[in-house]
């Protein structure tokens, strides 16, 4: 299982899940609301994006029996939950920098060309690390670094 920036949880190369994030407000009243979508038994049809579903990628045989890996969306939505919560407190206590390590360990085409679309724009480079508040570091052929935070970025 990998991440691709920045949004997109991958099994074998093949999207399983896509996170969609909103924030707003003030320092003192900022909120954020998180999506969540998982293809858990089946998956829709991307054109020219290889996509999955969660239940091919475990062996039948551990799908009976007295204790089954799955048991239905509500057995997923409670391990997303208690690791939710995990991440929240570790961000709570100790800040971005151990999700950005973390998230580092997972990271999909880090060290790889990608194409970046931007509203505005597209261009390619190499995708490089995240920063320290969560932007992809690209490396464009101009050998310029550019931090990216919200956009499509798709392998070459």
């Amino acid at each position: 299982v990998t991440i691709k920036w920045p949004n997109d949880v991958l099994i074998k190369g093949q999207k399983a899940c896509g996170i969609l994030l909103e924030s707003g407000g003030g320092a003192a009243d900022m909120w954020i609301a998180a999506g969540i979508g998982m293809n858990l038994r089946s998956a829709p049809d991307l054109p020219g994006y290889p996509v999955t579903r969660l239940l091919a990628h475990i062996d039948p045989a551990h799908l009976t029996g007295p204790e089954p890996l799955y048991t239905g969306p509500q057995s997923v939505l409670a391990i997303l939950a208690e690791r939710f919560e995990h991440w929240r407190d570790v961000y709570q206590k100790d800040g971005f920098a151990p999700i950005r390590r973390a998230w580092l360990a997972r990271a999909a085409g880090i060290g790889r060309p990608v194409t970046v679309r931007l509203p505005q724009r597209e261009f390619n480079g190499i995708a490089e690390s995240l920063d320290e508040s969560g932007g992809l570091c690209v490396r464009k052929s101009d050998g310029l670094l550019e931090i990216i935070h919200a956009g499509d970025v798709f392998p070459l």
